[in-house]
């Protein structure tokens, strides 16, 4: 999981990685839908700031 993290901040996506970081901590991830739809909220919030 370190080199796909280490990918994803690479490619600077900030609000994406912050995000990631918390979902690969969680004792239950969620859905694949859902976790793709978090990822993409936390990148636009993160790029609004």
């Amino acid at each position: 999981m370190n080199a796909l993290m280490d990918q994803l901040t690479a490619l600077r996506p900030q609000g994406m990685a912050a995000y990631a970081r918390d979902l690969l901590s969680a004792r239950k991830p969620p859905s694949l839908a859902t976790t793709i739809k978090q990822l993409v909220y936390a990148e636009t919030v993160e790029r609004r700031v």
